[in-house]
């Protein structure tokens, strides 16, 4: 049992290192923020399944709204905050596209 507390208290203290670099503005593309915090944990706190996450991460274009919005509160960042990663990672996508 002491073992599944210290996993949730490291993955809590995960996201608040991911929230600080996202307030921050360190974090600049949404893939990015599997980096910093546990994708598996991510995915059970937003009730979304654990595959669809690693493919939004990696192209977030499908992301929807409430989707956006439920990251945002988890994170505990502006929505905004969210949105600007998301689009900056679909910039450079789309440059990476093109060449």
């Amino acid at each position: 049992m002491k073992q599944g507390k210290k996993a949730i208290d490291k993955n809590l203290e995960r996201m608040k290192l991911t929230s600080d670099l996202l307030l921050k503005g360190e974090i600049k593309v949404f893939q990015s923020l599997f980096i910093y915090s546990n994708r598996t944990y991510v995915a059970q706190m937003l009730g979304m399944n654990y595959k669809r996450l690693g493919l939004l991460s990696k192209n977030p274009d499908s992301l929807r709204v409430r989707e956006i919005i439920a990251i945002a509160r988890l994170f505990k960042v502006p929505a905004l905050v969210i949105s600007e990663i998301i689009l900056n990672q679909l910039e450079k996508n789309s440059i990476k596209s093109k060449k």
